[in-house]
């Protein structure tokens, strides 16, 4: 069969066995393209499993020149409740890498809380610094997890950047006052950040915090990469 019957069979044919076949061929005989990209997407929501584990596969194999299709035809499902489905979209996405970055940042002003923080997940996963002026006003948060996750992904970013942010979000009490447990993932983040502003400011806080908790995190936090001796003594 040519590429329009296959692809006509894996959308349409009412037995599970034809349409898994015919994702098969379209796979084996490297016919993937964006109709069948956008087909292979919807098939994510198929009820059969097989058909469902076929997509997936043939997805997180996209040639790097589709891999900007695949971004946009997977990136709505980070919006579906179904844990399974969604946590499947971020695999796929954090595959694609750069391509899915432009795609995602819109999502990082969804009004759904579990979107906004999924989406900042991802884009941590990815790894890309261009992300990080996107990151930053996820700081000024209302939901504690979303919050977190843009702490994490800037640390992981190594966001020097945004080591002022993450200093203000530390030290305002207006924001923290009703997540006291968020301070110490901010020190955490400020230590893999490092470079010397970093690292003489949580000298500094180590100094002057009388939290036993947060000088061990401060602590810790120091030993990621500072080059300050002070630390030693």
């Amino acid at each position: 069969m040519n590429f329009e019957q296959l692809i006509d069979t894996f959308q349409n044919h009412p037995l599970p066995d034809k349409r898994r076949q015919a994702a098969d061929d379209i796979i084996s005989n490297k016919m993937l393209n964006d109709i069948a990209i956008k087909a292979f997407s919807n098939g994510m929501l198929d009820s059969d499993i097989g058909i469902r584990d076929i997509c997936q596969r043939a997805l997180l194999d996209t040639p790097e020149e589709l891999k900007p299709i695949t971004s946009r035809a997977v990136a709505p499902y980070i919006n579906m409740r179904e844990i399974e489905l969604r946590n499947l979209a971020g695999e796929i996405l954090t595959k694609m890498g750069d391509p899915t970055i432009p795609v995602l940042i819109p999502y990082l002003k969804s009004h759904d809380y579990d979107v906004r923080k999924f989406a900042c997940d991802i884009l941590g996963l990815i790894g890309n610094e261009n992300t990080v002026q996107h990151v930053i006003p996820l700081l000024n948060d209302s939901d504690k997890n979303t919050l977190l996750s843009a702490i994490e992904t800037l640390g992981n970013l190594r966001a020097e950047s945004a080591l002022d942010s993450l200093i203000m979000v530390y030290e305002n009490f207006d924001i923290v006052k009703s997540f006291d447990e968020v301070k110490p993932f901010i020190i955490e983040a400020i230590g893999k950040i490092g470079g010397e502003n970093a690292d003489s400011y949580l000298l500094e806080q180590f100094k002057k915090e009388t939290d036993m908790f947060l000088q061990s995190a401060i602590f810790e936090s120091l030993s990621f990469n500072t080059r300050i001796i002070d630390v030693s003594y």
